[in-house]
């Protein structure tokens, strides 16, 4: 099962400002081909009504919806509208196609915040609101996604070993076993020991809503771990990037 979410947001300007999220990426290299082969495909639309109500929770466009619902069933490869959804295998299918390393641990956790519901699939309107929120530019709703990645259990609070798996996980996705900060050089394990003890400020061994919170302002890494940027077509990682981490 391919990626073929084809961004709107590559052809349009955007209704508000949005960083690039791995979907966005799949979609450029996936348009790519399209126009390199010629294929042309029939569009598909929502009805009024559920684009209204879409619009109450994202902030994309009328024709940004349409386009990414078109994107959308084509990917999941279902043609009845009642049972348009993501598998977690087809959500991890986008992850491999842009990124060098094992991107399905990774990819995993992400489709576990998209997946509102439970229910181990992700429809359109779980969809449309998770890449508004994972893309946006709002420090809060950025802080609160990212909370949400690193609370695997959905306790409420992070514990080391959680903070230890996400970021293991990023580095198997980036294909790198360690990364040089400040001219040291640190494993996925020294990191999250190296976070974890800077936000767990009451020293009860698990990070609060607040401490992360306030971790997170303190240092964005905890943060740009999870927005890193996929590598090029010669498979360099974009270092004009502000704070890229995998330089």
């Amino acid at each position: 099962m391919g990626a073929s979410l084809n961004c709107p947001c590559t052809r349009k300007r955007r209704t508000v400002k949005r960083d690039e999220t791995v979907f966005d990426r799949a979609a450029k290299n996936r348009r790519h081909i399209r126009d390199t082969m010629g294929q042309v495909s029939v569009k598909q639309k929502l009805g009024q009504r559920q684009v209204r109500e879409l619009q109450r929770h994202v902030s994309f466009s009328e024709p940004e919806i349409h386009d990414w619902y078109h994107e959308f069933c084509q990917s999941t490869h279902r043609s009845r509208k009642d049972s348009v959804y993501l598998t977690e295998e087809e959500f991890c299918t986008v992850y491999k196609s842009v990124y060098p390393g094992k991107s399905d641990d990774f990819a995993r956790h992400i489709f576990r915040t998209f997946d509102m519901d439970a229910n181990d699939r992700v429809d359109f309107r779980e969809f449309l609101i998770g890449l508004s929120i994972s893309g946006s530019d709002d420090a809060e709703k950025q802080v609160s996604w990212a909370f949400r990645v690193y609370d695997v259990q959905k306790t409420g609070y992070i514990i080391k070993e959680e903070m230890t798996q996400i970021i293991r996980a990023v580095f198997k996705m980036m294909g790198v076993r360690e990364i040089t900060d400040n001219g040291e050089t640190k494993t996925p394990e020294d990191l999250a020991d190296e976070m974890f003890r800077q936000m767990d400020k009451d020293g009860d061994d698990r990070i609060s809503w607040k401490e992360f919170r306030d971790g997170a302002k303190a240092n964005p890494i905890v943060l740009r771990l999870l927005q890193c940027s996929p590598p090029d077509k010669q498979g360099h990682i974009d270092e004009g990037a502000e704070g890229e981490v995998f330089t």
